[in-house]
């Protein structure tokens, strides 16, 4: 069962959920591509500012987790989506 959304009136520093997000992919696609994807991705979704909310968050690992049912399969790939977004709960307010 996939984690609960983060709420929309979450803000979270741009910078920090990005090395976020890679440091919880590193481990099934490397280094080099778990910082391009999520920076890539996130790119894509017009992501440009200091600060993200819930939404972008979620816009975010929704488009990771698509891409990462190619090489880590569905299951496997909703488990590391609900992994990063626990990850990211966890950060703290941007300051």
């Amino acid at each position: 069962m996939p984690g609960l959304p983060i709420a929309a009136s979450v803000r979270k520093n741009t910078s920090e959920v990005l090395e976020t997000i890679s440091r919880v992919l590193e481990p099934y696609i490397g280094k080099l591509m778990a910082r391009t994807s999520a920076a890539a991705h996130c790119n894509d979704l017009g992501i440009r500012s200091v600060t993200v909310d819930g939404l972008q968050i979620e816009a975010l690992l929704e488009k990771l987790g698509l891409a990462l049912v190619i090489f880590l399969g569905k299951d496997k790939a909703g488990t590391v989506v609900d992994d990063m977004r626990k990850a990211i709960e966890a950060l703290g307010e941007p300051r």
